[in-house]
């Protein structure tokens, strides 16, 4: 089994669990979107992260 056949379907059951509990939280309306959102501009942050450290240690390897 190929790693993208696992990890596209595992990544929705995840995000469809998150906002399924998100729902259900009793909060005030606005604090739901902002709760809701957070996640995911974390994981926008480290991706982002991720694409500069390769690209700074990929720089590096190849000045040599």
């Amino acid at each position: 089994m190929k790693l993208k056949t696992f990890v596209f379907p595992s990544l929705m059951i995840v995000g469809l669990a998150y906002f399924q509990f998100m729902s259900q939280l009793d909060i005030v309306f606005f604090l739901k979107g902002y709760v809701a959102l957070v996640p995911l501009q974390i994981a926008t942050l480290i991706y982002l992260g991720y694409l500069h450290w390769n690209k700074q240690k990929k720089d590096v390897l190849t000045k040599n």
